[in-house]
Formats: C-alpha cells, structure tokens, sequence
C-alpha cells in the first residue's frame, strides 16, 4: 500500500493535482494523481472551485481559460450567490493598470492553501516523498490594492528573471505546466514554478529552516 503524499499515513484514495475541476472535459489526458490518506484528501471541491474561478478570470490567460470560465466558473458563481455578491461588491475599475481590467477581493488564505496543496502532490509525483517544508506562494498576478505586487511578489518577479530556460512539463500545456529547479542542498530545497492557462503563473518557495508540511 502506498504511502500518503502528505505523511506517513497509508493511502485510501488519490488525489489530483491539479484538481480535475481545473482542466476541461477535452483536456483531462493522463492527469497527475498522488495516493492520499483520509485526512489528507478531505473534501476541498468547494476550495479548488474557487481558485479555479479567480485564476479562469484572468485577463492574461488563453483562449482555453476564457472558455472554461464561462462553460464552468460562471455556473460555479452563478450557484454561489454569497460569493459573487462580494466579489460584486469588490469591484473596481483599474484600467490604469491595464485596459479594461477590474480588481476585486480575494481569500488569499483560501487561495494560497489550495495551491500550496498542489505544490505538495506535484512534488510527491516527482521525487517519490513527502515535501518536508512549508511553503510560500508567489505570484505577479495578485495585487495589493494599488495594484503594485505584495513582497512575495517582488520575490515573484526576482525569480522570473530566467523563465526561458526553464523546461516545462505537462500533458495538457494549454491548461497547466511546471518545472522544478535546485534551491538548496537539502533534497527539500526545491523551488517549483506552475504556469496556469499560460498566463498565470507562480513559483512556490520552500521556508529552508523549517522541517515540516502544512496546507494551512
């Protein structure tokens, strides 16, 4: 029996990374499955709706992120009224920032875990054990609400200097791809860069001093 990608527990299920809810009913080719224990695969459908709604409604994205928002992530707020009343009430013009755009409040707790949760499978898949260290998430395409980046995503843009030579992997590019690059001497020392939709992306960033995992 497998061990979990979270701990040592064995595993009872498996999980998808990223979750199946983020890639459309055509593009769900050879998807990434971790196995799980009971614990660690509770039920966060609702979570990974709701950071595939924010990520599918970014301007940056692809063709592929515009179809599957409005085939599934406008239904998901449409079922959700609470959700888009706040985001509704949230809204603002920063066209300043780039034509057309709006910028609403986000969860980013919320937000973070379920990707954190990801980073932990991804590495799993790859190195055959548990991601011993907590982890940040970067991005350049959440915003403080003057639009300018939140330290981790000055660290986002310091990181991102060399992307050309990155080597992505995924079965389903249009949707997501990834690469991990060495960031210490630990075997923990990883750094991971995710690409969503081919627009929005982040690198997940190991706290070195640390020697546990969290989704929290």
């Amino acid at each position: 029996m497998a061990k979990c990608y979270m701990c040592d527990e064995e595993s009872t299920s498996v999980e998808h990374s990223p979750p199946k809810s983020f890639f459309p009913t055509d593009k769900r080719t050879n998807l990434i499955t971790v196995p799980a224990c009971k614990t660690h695969n509770e039920d966060t459908s609702k979570d990974d709706e709701y950071v595939r709604n924010i990520i599918t409604m970014s301007i940056e994205n692809n063709q592929t992120s515009i179809d599957h928002f409005f085939d599934k992530s406008l239904r998901s707020f449409q079922r959700s009224p609470g959700l888009t009343s706040a985001i509704r009430n949230s809204l603002k013009d920063v066209s300043f920032y780039k034509l057309n755009a709006k910028s609403f409040q986000l969860d980013r707790p919320r937000f973070d875990r379920v990707i954190r949760k990801i980073a932990y499978a991804l590495f799993y898949k790859k190195y055959g054990y548990t991601w011993e260290r907590l982890l940040a998430a970067t991005t350049n395409q959440l915003k403080m609400e003057d639009m300018t980046n939140d330290h981790l995503g000055d660290l986002f843009e310091t990181l991102s200097d060399d992307l050309n030579e990155l080597k992505l992997k995924g079965e389903n590019p249009l949707v997501f791809q990834y690469a991990f690059i060495d960031f210490g001497i630990d075997k923990n020392d990883k750094a991971l860069f995710m690409l969503f939709y081919e627009g929005f992306p982040f690198w997940i960033i190991p706290d070195k001093t640390s020697n546990q995992n969290s989704f929290d």
